[in-house]
């Protein structure tokens, strides 16, 4: 090699180190991590709310930049799916508990053992345990809220019918309701949302919740449990319930996010629903003066435990960053103001809130002081399940098979499906 090349040859290199440095030293101190959160809240909360709460992440974490992605509800979980097919499932993912083993199954999940194991800025002993379950021994979804399903009572349509304090009792629920049904008005004082339309969740919003409260369960030992006393008992009051006139009609159709919006309107006074929802009546009527309550009891005070939760894609390539993202999300000092704008209770009970909302404080009270039950996380093929209660369901309410047969084929059908998970 001459003297010139051997010139050429340190320049070219001295350039490449300084541009090595140079572009080292960018990512090192500039470049930022592009991670997604696919999730369905940001609608729910109070206005502003979730952009309050990127703000303050993005200022402590200026290395890593949030794209919030926004789908409703009822096309999460297929979105989910499709997108962990092609490899394209985001980072960050808003969870339903009932999701649980079927992602899990389709590998959609990325296991938080050990990131929870390693966690700095949280205990994982604090958080919500009714919703913080294994799963082929592996913890895949934490719960950045948690709340109990409770009934909605529109205050002012309860005083009109000279109804004083809320029922606390099936029985009451039914005279309450018959009270407040006038047809002729167009008003009804509850309301059943049992369309087979996707997500088909009415059952786990409509009967769970009261087949607790009768000491009941929809699954033993992984297979079903439909055909026991406590769910023909719980059909038995729904049926009846129905037949008496109370219900709004057209429940089989009915969506329940059709059921919050009339609720909302002022048409029914009482639904069943989850916490998550006071936003949802505060914002789409302000002037509804809303009353919240624990799900009337049979034999015991009970209430099925839900929250918002959030896991990790397996498909993403930035898990790292998706776990600080998360990990913040869940201290106490995020937590809490999380919880407050979305009026709900923190996922993390060492969070503390300032409750002003009566509403909320008794939600917080049930959720101390009754029985929480969270048995969908471990159902195999959950969402399946809910189809065929649903197809069963809307029989027994059109009158075409009675409360026993609907309980025995519903069970009959789900040992079926269980078995095809093995």
């Amino acid at each position: 090699m001459n003297f010139k090349r051997i010139c050429i040859f340190i320049l070219l290199t001295t350039m490449v180190i300084s541009l090595g440095l140079f572009v080292g030293g960018q990512a090192a101190t500039g470049q930022k991590t592009t991670i997604e959160w696919m999730q369905w809240y940001a609608p729910h909360m109070k206005k502003g709310g979730m952009d309050r709460i990127l703000d303050s992440f993005h200022v402590e974490h200026p290395e890593i930049q949030v794209e919030l992605v926004t789908i409703p509800f009822g096309k999460m979980r297929e979105q989910i799916l499709t997108s962990t097919i092609v490899g394209k499932a985001g980072d960050v993912l808003g969870l339903n508990p009932p999701w649980n083993a079927g992602f899990v199954d389709a590998n959609a999940l990325e296991p938080l053992g050990s990131y929870l194991s390693s966690a700095r800025e949280i205990n994982p002993e604090d958080l919500a345990h009714a919703v913080i379950q294994e799963y082929k021994g592996q913890v895949w979804m934490v719960p950045l809220t948690a709340f109990p399903f409770v009934m909605f009572g529109n205050k002012d349509r309860m005083r009109e019918a000279g109804i004083g304090t809320p029922p606390s009792t099936w029985e009451e629920l039914k005279e309450v309701a018959l009270k407040m049904t006038i047809p002729e008005k167009g008003q009804y004082g509850y309301a059943i949302g049992m369309s087979s339309l996707p997500p088909s969740n009415g059952p786990i919003i409509d009967v769970y919740p009261m087949l607790y409260t009768a000491g009941g369960r929809t699954v033993k030992n992984e297979m079903s449990n439909l055909d026991s006393p406590e769910v023909v008992e719980t059909l038995k009051f729904l049926k009846g319930l129905n037949d008496s006139g109370a219900v709004a009609p057209g429940l089989n159709t009915m969506l329940q996010t059709q059921k919050v919006e009339r609720f909302s309107a002022g048409e029914v006074a009482i639904i069943l629903n989850n916490q998550a929802n006071i936003e949802t009546v505060y914002l789409r009527n302000p002037d509804l003066n809303l009353v919240v309550f624990p799900v009337p009891k049979k034999k015991k005070w009970a209430y099925r435990m839900h929250g918002w939760m959030l896991g990790i894609s397996s498909k993403s390539k930035h898990k790292k960053e998706a776990w600080t993202l998360i990990e913040w999300l869940l201290t106490p000092q995020v937590n809490g103001p999380f919880s407050e704008l979305s009026r709900q209770l923190p996922g993390n009970l060492a969070a503390s809130l300032d409750i002003t909302d009566p509403n909320i404080a008794i939600c917080e009270y049930m959720l101390l002081s009754h029985e929480g039950v969270e048995e969908l996380m471990l159902t195999k093929q959950a969402p399946a399940s809910w189809r065929i209660f649903v197809e069963e369901l809307q029989k027994m309410f059109a009158d075409k098979q009675d409360p026993v047969t609907t309980a025995k084929n519903a069970h009959k059908r789900w040992n079926e499906l269980f078995a095809t998970a093995e």
